[in-house]
């Protein structure tokens, strides 16, 4: 764990007494984007990175130039989840965050992490 004073920087090590907590209340907490939307993220080639948030997916080169697309169809989460995410995944894997996503999740609303 880093942090700064005015006079410099420092680091912490990061110890389970101070992770766990934090991991627990992020990955669970009702009020956190993880409960209900689809969220993935991969580094890619050539310093690129492929980001998935819900239905959109968004592919950004080393210089910041995103491409994005939507995906329309469980196959198309199918498709990206296994092949671009290489996750090991079932269909009834997916066909349940799909359904947790569209019963609450925000839908396209930009999420700063992953505008």
């Amino acid at each position: 764990m880093a942090g700064s004073t005015s006079t410099g920087s420092f680091l912490i090590p990061a110890t389970m007494a101070n992770t766990r907590l934090p991991i627990w209340y992020t990955a669970t907490h009702p009020d956190t984007p993880y409960q209900g939307n689809i969220i993935v993220a991969k580094p890619g080639p050539n310093r690129s990175r492929i980001t998935m948030y819900n239905a959109r997916v968004t592919v950004r080169d080393a210089d910041g130039h995103a491409e994005k697309r939507w995906l329309a169809t469980e196959s198309d989460f199918r498709d990206v989840l296994r092949g671009e995410f290489r996750l090991n995944v079932s269909d009834q894997q997916i066909d349940a965050c799909v359904a947790v996503m569209k019963a609450k999740g925000t839908g396209d609303a930009p999420h700063p992490f992953f505008a």
